[in-house]
């Protein structure tokens, strides 16, 4: 009776350790099909970077994001038939974000986070990365603070920080976000240029407050923490233009003037004057673009005056074209061509060498320079997002007397 008792018990030990050994083994299946559609995934985004570093047309660029949306589709097709998990559905949420299908995204975050899963803290970072792709930035904000604390510090993570840092609509909320990725041990090299461009909207933010002593600190200790030479560069650019606030504006000469005749500062005196500083090459420079016409169409009878002031370059590229090399008429052609293409209305003004650019400390484009009726420099804004602002501050200063 023992002996069979023995026998019994040794069997059931062996059945139980046969179990967990076929259980472990499926568990490592399952984690090899994850590992394998993850780590494609990541080699192809590998890829993708590695070539970009390397694009110099707008042709080249466009072939290269084919060939990623080719890869991603072939990727999520390869992998569609994969086990289901909370991990791949993730992943396939997050390819469909990089395809730019956003409802398709959002019908799997939405079931993960249904669920209640592991990754639901995920799913909602996602959930906020679509809200800011999709110019809902103000939506975003709770999403990732209820879950902030919650997520592995991944690129995602990042990217959606240094969104809240550049284009959340509050500037308390902005001020956070600086400051957290300024004291950042751990930033992505990816992220790592952006940097200077914390110390300089948390400038811009206490210009905005009017405390100019304030700004004037955080740019200097700025430089004092970056050796870069363009980031140099830009911070010394910055704290020039802070000593323009308050004071006249420098005159402006153009030898080509689109919409209108040439134009002098002294001449528009009891206007709002805005003289944005772009190219069409600048792709933030097209963003500001519609609201800057916007802006300009609605409020040119109250005393608004929008400037587009840009430079010849010796060559010319846009949304549209790369012409490369070009001769001056050919780029002052082409550049009239792009103004009556995307229904520029206000005055455009094109320097030949770009002495205006220097003048006014220009470091990087878009650069709009607010201008109150007195003809004083009010604000210097630098860099697309919260284009609302623009708005704001014009109408701030067609209201004062």
């Amino acid at each position: 009776m023992k002996s069979s008792r023995r026998l019994l018990m040794k069997r059931m030990v062996f059945l139980m350790v046969f179990l967990s050994l076929l259980f472990a083994v499926a568990a490592n299946l399952a984690a090899a099909e994850k590992s394998s559609f993850s780590n494609e995934y990541e080699a192809l985004q590998a890829d993708i970077e590695q070539k970009m570093a390397g694009i110099n047309s707008r042709e080249a660029y466009e072939k290269l994001m084919a060939e990623k949306k080719s890869g991603l589709e072939s990727l999520l097709a390869r992998h569609a038939a994969d086990p289901a998990g909370d991990a791949p559905e993730l992943l396939r949420a997050r390819i469909l974000i990089d395809l730019k299908k956003y409802p398709e995204a959002e019908i799997k975050l939405n079931a993960l986070l249904a669920a209640q899963g592991p990754l639901r803290s995920e799913a909602q970072l996602f959930q906020a990365k679509i809200l800011i792709e999709t110019e809902r930035i103000a939506q975003a904000v709770p999403l990732f603070k209820q879950v902030e604390a919650k997520l592995p510090r991944t690129l995602d993570f990042f990217e959606v920080a240094f969104a809240l840092a550049f284009e959340a609509p509050d500037d308390a909320l902005r001020q956070e976000y600086c400051r957290k990725l300024s004291a950042a041990s751990d930033l992505p090299k990816q992220f790592a240029s952006y940097r200077v461009y914390l110390v300089t909207t948390l400038a811009e933010i206490e210009v905005k407050k009017r405390n100019i002593a304030a700004a004037q600190k955080i740019l200097q200790e700025g430089l004092k923490a970056h050796t870069d030479e363009r980031e140099v560069k830009s911070l010394q650019s910055a704290l020039k233009q802070l000593d323009f606030i308050g004071k006249p504006a420098p005159a402006i000469a153009a030898e080509k003037w689109l919409n209108s005749a040439p134009l002098s500062l002294d001449g528009l005196k009891g206007k709002v004057v805005i003289i944005d500083f772009w190219a069409p090459w600048c792709p933030p420079c097209r963003k500001v673009i519609p609201t800057l016409v916007k802006d300009f169409n609605e409020l040119k009878d109250k005393g608004l005056v929008v400037i587009g002031f840009t430079k010849l370059y010796g060559s010319y590229r846009d949304d549209t074209q790369n012409k490369g090399k070009v001769e001056a008429d050919e780029e002052k052609t082409l550049i009239k061509g792009f103004v009556e293409r995307n229904g520029l209305t206000y005055p455009i003004a094109i320097s030949d060498k770009g002495e205006d650019f220097d003048d006014y400390g220009i470091a990087g484009i878009p650069t709009m320079i607010f201008i109150d009726k007195a003809g004083n420099i009010y604000d210097i804004k630098v860099g697309s997002g919260n284009e609302s602002e623009i708005t704001a501050k014009i109408k701030l200063l067609l209201a004062a007397k």
